[in-house]
């Protein structure tokens, strides 16, 4: 699996940023015939059997990782980075940006994988992916994501 500080460092020297997040991503993608029956369950009388990739089998993540590495092959790591079903497109010119992501947008059409557009958000010069905040200016962590641990009340016993 691509390590999250490999896909930060893709980011030196871009100034536009869009964030696709899939929808569902793991339910995108279908089983095949042969594995569906070591996903079965039951429930009352009758016997199911898992059709899309579910969460929480061991190579779930690691499956569609490759999936993702293998359907943005075509699209070089200096324009994006990809971790499980966060794509993060990037460039240093509007114009680079929009040619890479018309690239990304119909090679995950192609694979018949779809965004979710309330997650993603695109042409922005400083955007969040995976808990951080990238910009021109490099990575920094996301403000959102240490709230809570700032508002954390002090310790009043002296400890």
């Amino acid at each position: 699996m691509t390590c999250i500080c490999d896909a930060l460092d893709s980011v030196a020297g871009s100034t536009w940023f869009s964030a696709l997040d899939l929808h569902s991503g793991y339910w995108q993608v279908l089983l095949s015939l042969s594995a569906r029956p070591k996903t079965a369950f039951t429930i009352g009388r009758g016997l199911w059997e898992i059709n899309v990739m579910p969460f929480g089998l061991c190579n779930s993540p690691a499956m569609f990782e490759q999936l993702m590495e293998k359907v943005l092959q075509p699209v070089p790591a200096s324009a994006c980075a990809v971790y499980l079903d966060d794509i993060l497109v990037q460039a240093s010119t509007y114009t680079a940006a929009l040619a890479n992501l018309r690239t990304v947008f119909e090679l995950v059409a192609k694979a018949n994988l779809h965004p979710n557009a309330a997650k993603s958000s695109l042409f922005r010069q400083e955007n969040s992916f995976l808990g951080h905040v990238v910009s021109e200016r490099g990575v920094s962590t996301d403000p959102t994501k240490v709230e809570a641990v700032e508002k954390w009340p002090s310790s009043t016993d002296g400890a």
